[in-house]
């Protein structure tokens, strides 16, 4: 994740009201910075519609995609905490912090999903996802 999260790419205590506002600001972070077209994040979107929330891979934790697809411009990962968790509708909810993935490849999708699995493996570390609110600690956590 070191080369596809960025400081810019990172936003804390965010308002949301519905799980689609959530994935529109987390993919918003992305167009901002000029890895995805805008596009993408209906694309994102349109997977929980499709396919149900099945991006909610742990108790408060979502990873918004779409395929691998000419809106993606560069591999990134943009990631956001809420002020109030936002439900999914699933067994998982609520969810406190969204992630959206955006993978020009299906290899480089499914290498980046192994490296955000692999950190929220820890419990510990999706609980200091939720209540730390520096920035640059977040960052600093995640990219060791």
């Amino acid at each position: 994740m070191k080369k596809l999260l960025t400081y810019n790419t990172v936003e804390l205590q965010v308002d949301a009201n519905t799980w689609k506002d959530a994935i529109e600001v987390s993919g918003n972070l992305l167009v901002k910075e000029n890895k995805v077209e805008k596009a993408y994040i209906n694309d994102a979107i349109e997977v929980v519609e499709k396919f149900g929330p099945y991006i909610v891979i742990t108790n408060g934790v979502a990873i918004a995609h779409g395929r691998p697809s000419e809106n993606v411009k560069e591999d990134a990962i943009s990631l956001i905490t809420l002020k109030k968790p936002v439900n999914f509708n699933c067994d998982k909810d609520p969810v406190y912090v969204v992630l959206t993935l955006a993978a020009t490849s299906k290899s480089n999708h499914i290498e980046a999903l192994g490296s955000i699995a692999e950190f929220l493996s820890d419990e510990k570390n999706i609980k200091y996802l939720m209540e730390e609110k520096d920035k640059e600690k977040v960052l600093k956590a995640i990219n060791v």
